[in-house]
């Protein structure tokens, strides 16, 4: 059984006849092989194109035994934080540690340490001493640049730095991955120039570095032309250089520096067409090259058809989170929203890359032949599950445009609002033998849903599991464009359009809707009609999302800076006891709440509370 997943010992490389592995893979997340785990898909990516690759899951880092497990990389090792940042998945947004993790091993918390790229690339350098360092995921990718901690509260330098390094993917990295495979194959050092990755080098080997990039994509000042033009989006499009502030500017200049690093981060790497970023840090320059190009539907396709076993390994405890992903199904890449808290687009991109339905079929079929399978596929969705088979009508211009969001402030004319591929991709689904359910279980995106009626009928009638998840994240439009989030109109509507189709059906399904508390600009005000929307709608909140600043988002940037996007003081709600009030307003109908929201209630009515 065990050899049906990737290496993670020495005997596993023997039972399939390996002399050794060439790519190791070190991860915060469990040993479950299961397309939504990072690690475990870019191993399989690689394995299916010939690489031998070992993986290692949540390993002891006090010493290197772990690290040694599977032997002694000829190539590589990639270091990956895990599907949840470590950060995060270690302490509460109140700073207090948390005592179960549902990727844990039988929800175990404290298997992975916080800020876990850093620890495990300096455990894995004194264990593979001269074996290059590759990170990779979320957790390194948002930070390449100098960016806000929330935990030092404070300005920190790049991780590649702190990690020690040799480069950084960000992004989706299964092309860069193989690319990074293939040149160490041939001996190539250093790894500059990759699109999709970061370096960090030597100030005086900056024209190096860009001359290396030009081997990829036409670069501003750089004469050169080279052999790998597959690997960039448009490589005969010129990318400019762009200098951002230094670290040392960012750690001891005015807040606002990074507000306007985000911003301009924002708008080369939304997008497949942006510009080289340099940014020193002392005697040293981080250098992100242009996105790599992303995986067109064919290629998601053959990703999709790799051989997942879907199943924790045999030989480790399966953790919590597994049964309400193990028969679900990933239909898409890419959001085109331009939510300022959100890491997706960040990572992804607002390119959305859907699967083809013949693709989404097969792997429903062969979920159904599972044993563990019983009748239900818990989900068929994305980033926004509803945002299958749209996007912009004109790819060539896409590709170019430098706005935030496809969606906000309204969407866009050039946006396919075309519910008609994922309702035939439903329908398709639905219809497959053995298969009593198809259920959507990701958020969907309340605005595009008022625009697809036909998709709401849809989905009330047969695709909801009772609930039906949306995320309005507010109710006072100014807050919400802080946020980019459709204005608090749209949710009502939604909400009642929901009510009457399950009423219309005969359905007693209701919304999970995600709200968001201590959001930089959200007084406490605010949040009393965030209350007061809740009960004119009836509606109590059970999953409540208190404010964390991912790091190269525009939410942190605000919260660190206390101003918003304009350069306008805002509030921030950052105290112990600010955040506890603006959560007790989500919370109205906990009992322990009341003492909180009357004593608000009263400041609000005498005029106290104006912030």
């Amino acid at each position: 059984m065990s050899e049906a997943f990737l290496p993670s010992t020495v005997r596993d490389c023997t039972a399939r006849g390996w002399p050794g592995i060439e790519v190791l893979l070190v991860t915060a997340d469990p040993h479950v092989d299961h397309p939504s785990f990072g690690a475990l898909l870019v191993g399989r990516y690689l394995e299916g194109r010939g690489a031998r690759v070992g993986l290692v899951c949540q390993p002891g880092w006090r010493g290197p035994e772990d690290f040694l497990a599977a032997g002694r990389p000829a190539l590589w090792c990639g270091i990956g934080g895990g599907s949840v940042d470590s950060i995060l998945a270690t302490y509460t947004v109140n700073r207090k540690l948390r005592r179960d993790d549902a990727f844990g091993p039988s929800g175990k918390g404290g298997v992975r340490p916080p800020r876990a790229v850093i620890v495990y690339a300096n455990a894995a350098r004194a264990a593979l001493p001269g074996v290059p360092i590759v990170i990779g995921g979320v957790e390194a990718g948002t930070r390449r640049f100098a960016h806000y901690d929330w935990w030092d509260d404070a300005i920190r330098r790049s991780i590649l730095l702190d990690a020690r390094a040799d480069i950084a993917v960000w992004g989706e990295g299964e092309l860069a991955a193989w690319h990074i495979t293939e040149r160490l194959r041939q001996g190539a050092d250093p790894l500059w120039g990759i699109p999709g990755t970061a370096v960090a080098a030597a100030r005086r080997d900056l024209d190096a570095v860009l001359r290396a990039a030009a081997r990829y994509c036409r670069v501003a000042g750089v004469a050169g032309g080279g052999p790998y033009p597959d690997l960039a989006p448009f490589p005969d499009d010129e990318r400019p250089v762009i200098t951002l502030p230094s670290f040392e500017e960012m750690a001891h200049g005015p807040r606002r520096l990074l507000i306007e690093l985000t911003a301009t981060v924002e708008r080369e790497t939304r997008g497949p067409c942006g510009a080289i970023l340099v940014q020193p840090h002392g005697d040293r320059v981080v250098v992100s090259f242009p996105r790599a190009r992303y995986l067109t539907t064919e290629e998601l396709d053959a990703v999709a058809a790799l051989p997942f076993t879907r199943r924790a390994h045999p030989e480790r405890p399966a953790p919590p989170a597994l049964p309400a992903i193990q028969a679900s199904i990933i239909t898409h890449r890419g959001c085109p929203g331009g939510c300022t808290f959100c890491a997706i687009g960040v990572h992804h991109g607002k390119t959305i890359r859907s699967r083809s339905i013949a693709s989404v079929c097969d792997e429903a079929r062969a979920i159904g032949r599972e044993s563990f399978f019983r009748g239900t596929i818990s989900d068929l969705g994305g980033p926004t599950a509803n945002l299958y088979g749209m996007g912009c009508a004109s790819p060539d211009r896409e590709a170019r445009c430098r706005r935030p969001a496809c969606l906000w402030p309204e969407i866009c004319p050039s946006f396919r609002l075309d519910a008609g591929p994922f309702r035939e991709l439903l329908a398709q689904v639905r219809a497959i033998p053995g298969i009593a359910h198809a259920y959507v279980a990701s958020g969907v995106r309340h605005d595009v849903l008022l625009r697809t009626p036909e998709l709401l009928r849809d989905l009330v009638a047969r695709h909801t599991g009772g609930r039906l998840k949306i995320a309005p994240e507010h109710a006072v439009d100014r807050v919400l464009d802080l946020m980019r989030k459709p204005h608090a109109a749209a949710f009502e509507a939604a909400a009642r359009a929901f009510r009457e189709e399950c009423r219309a059906q005969g359905r007693a399904y209701r919304l999970t809707s995600y709200f968001i508390a201590s959001f930089p600009g959200s007084r406490d005000e605010d949040m009393w009609a965030v209350k007061e929307l809740l009960e004119r709608l009836d509606m109590e909140v059970d999953q409540v999302q208190d404010f964390w600043p991912a790091p190269l988002t525009l939410a942190a940037a605000m919260y660190h800076a206390e101003e918003d996007l304009d350069g306008n003081p805002i509030f921030v709600a950052k105290s112990f006891a600010d955040r506890r009030l603006q959560k007790a307003c989500l919370r109205r109908h906990d009992p322990r709440n009341r003492p909180l929201l009357a004593k608000l209630g009263a400041a609000l009515r005498k005029g106290r509370k104006k912030r």
